[in-house]
């Protein structure tokens, strides 16, 4: 089982790694600043999310700050599918993610999120975040006729 992405040999599975993501069109440097771009429709918010100086935890930081658009609880899951998607269309990324075969992923963190992962404190979460990615992985491999 894969449960840390802070481990150096799973680091490429975090949204926090940088990789040049398609969003709508626009490149952004990580999953995490596309994402975040999301949320929100101010212009002055979606160039930040387009600045490579600021790295992907800030991003994160800043954007419990700006008002998301609404029904963004209802859309989050798709847009993070698509972003996750777009990430992994390509190699080099694409063939690590098949290369872990039927590994069950897990985004094991420290920083309580049950949502997207899996709290390392109490072993509980949606790991909403580690089923997409296998779900992504799994079109991969069948698109390649495993």
């Amino acid at each position: 089982m894969i449960d840390n992405f802070e481990l150096e040999e799973y680091a490429w599975l975090s949204n926090f790694y940088l990789v040049d993501i398609e969003y709508k069109g626009i490149i952004y440097p990580s999953v995490e600043h596309a994402f975040q771009s999301a949320k929100c429709e101010n212009k002055d918010w979606k160039a930040k999310c387009l600045d490579r100086n600021i790295k992907p935890g800030k991003i994160k930081v800043l954007a419990k700050h700006v008002g998301m658009i609404e029904g963004w609880n209802q859309l989050r899951l798709e847009v993070m599918k698509e972003c996750i998607r777009n990430k992994f269309s390509k190699d080099p990324l694409r063939q690590k993610l098949i290369d872990t075969g039927q590994e069950h992923i897990q985004e094991g963190n420290h920083w309580y999120d049950a949502f997207w992962g899996v709290r390392t404190d109490t072993g509980e979460g949606k790991n909403h975040l580690g089923r997409i990615i296998m779900e992504i992985r799994d079109e991969l491999i069948f698109d390649i006729g495993w």
